[in-house]
């Protein structure tokens, strides 16, 4: 999705919910320089270690910080492009239009013509079919990196379009779970028209739509989550 539209390798990015780099460090091996920019000090703490095993201090950067502070967090640093994936920013609702501001300070820290990257970010039409398909009390296991595992259980309110989501964390050791801790929270589920709205009004203009990001087939309704690709407009 970089490449296809311009952000070629040796591009500098930021990634917002960066995690514990494990987007960032994929990208860097492809040449890119990544800044992340995460919350969660678990996460920072064990993406340094796995930047430092990769041998890849010089490429990622790794900033423990609120999104909703870039502008002090990043000291005039300016990108190529910003990305965010797997529904780790956008639909929080910690306070009134807080997605749009979101939005708004990744404009301000991205160069004219740069690129906003919205990827695998859950669908209203997708969560939906999901909940249709499975019902309600279902539980997925996602592995976050070789030591880390989370138990996700999701319910979905199609009414209010309000994700409440029950993750519980684990650390592996050896053949066993140690447990960690969990949290709940709950996440505004956009219709495609609606984060395209979103997005327009912070100054972000679409460039595509898709359902899958490598071969660019276009977004269908229901069958993947949001792949979308903004240029900064000014």
């Amino acid at each position: 999705m970089l490449e296809r539209n311009g952000v070629e390798p040796g591009s500098w990015l930021l990634e917002l919910g960066a995690g514990n780099a494990r987007v960032a460090i994929p990208l860097a091996r492809l040449g890119y320089r990544v800044t992340g920019v995460e919350y969660s000090k678990l996460f920072v703490e064990n993406g340094l270690r796995r930047i430092e095993e990769a041998g890849l201090e010089d490429m990622v950067e790794l900033i423990h910080g609120d999104v909703y502070q870039l502008d002090k967090l990043l000291e005039g640093k300016v990108f190529d492009a910003v990305y965010t994936t797997w529904t780790t920013i956008i639909g929080y609702g910690l306070f009134k239009d807080c997605d749009e501001l979101v939005l708004r300070k990744a404009w301000g820290v991205v160069r004219p013509g740069g690129l906003l990257v919205i990827a695998n970010t859950a669908s209203y039409d997708r969560i939906g079919l999901r909940q249709g398909l499975y019902g309600s009390g279902i539980t997925f296991l996602s592995k976050v990196s070789d030591e880390f595992m989370t138990f996700e259980q999701p319910r979905f309110d199609p009414v209010e379009s309000i994700l409440v989501n029950r993750w519980v964390f684990y650390r592996r050791e050896g053949m066993d779970l140690r447990y960690l801790g969990e949290v709940e929270f709950r996440i505004r589920i956009y219709t495609l028209h609606e984060l395209v709205e979103l997005a327009r009004r912070a100054g972000w203009e679409l460039v595509e739509a898709v359902d899958d990001p490598l071969r660019a087939t276009p977004y269908r309704s229901c069958r993947s989550s949001f792949n979308l690709v903004f240029r900064r407009v000014g």
